[in-house]
């Protein structure tokens, strides 16, 4: 039995606009996002949608609150498993802030092509795409023949997809970039995960 899941990014919150590393700080969204949501959930209405789960914070909540009040589902599951990765003592601080404080930061993080790296008390990448990609790998074993919606942000969902791909965390900017509400649909069969849709924020 195949298991449908939509993976969907949060709208945007102030930390997308306020140029800050958004991580596990608990950001507002904007103003953009509250119509942003209205967008994906009408891009949504058509999907069987039975189940959301979604990560604890406001942003992801908010976005999976407003896909759940269009569908009529009641019951959102929030999990800690989809939350962002915690930046350590930089997360939510913004990058004028993080270069005087930790000026290397930023050059390693362009030399090496991916993330930022280094920053004290921060998730390993690859223990992200680890604790990530394991939660969905349950979730999907969990609802065999069932369609499910994740709610989470943006590098978690990227270090999923890397897995999906094939590739490790470094290699994220080699796939396709998730926006704000973009939309991943993959299915899931025998321990296998399909790609059917990538990166798609066309109801935007």
């Amino acid at each position: 039995m195949k298991t449908k899941i939509i993976i969907v990014r949060h709208a945007e919150c102030f930390g997308n606009i306020e140029n800050k590393l958004s991580g596990i700080t608990d950001f507002e969204l904007t103003l953009t996002g509250m119509v942003q949501i209205k967008k994906l959930a009408s891009r949504l209405e058509d999907e069987k949608i039975e189940k959301i789960y979604s990560s604890p914070l406001k942003r992801a909540k908010k976005t999976a609150n407003g896909i759940a009040e269009k569908l009529n589902i009641t019951n959102i599951i929030e999990n800690e498993n989809l939350i962002e990765i915690n930046y350590g003592e930089c997360d939510g601080m913004t990058w004028e802030e993080i270069d005087d404080k930790y000026p290397k930061i930023r050059g390693e993080w362009k030399e090496k092509n991916h993330y930022p790296i280094g920053i004290p008390g921060q998730e390993p990448y690859a223990d992200l795409q680890k604790r990530i990609t394991n939660e969905i790998i349950k979730l999907a074993n969990e609802n065999l023949g069932k369609t499910i919606c994740i709610v989470s942000h943006g590098i978690a969902i990227g270090s999923f997809m890397c897995y999906v791909h094939g590739l490790p965390f470094e290699k994220v900017n080699e796939i396709p970039a998730i926006s704000n509400t973009g939309v991943n649909i993959l299915e899931y069969e025998n321990g296998e995960f399909k790609i059917i849709i990538e990166a798609d924020d066309s109801h935007l």
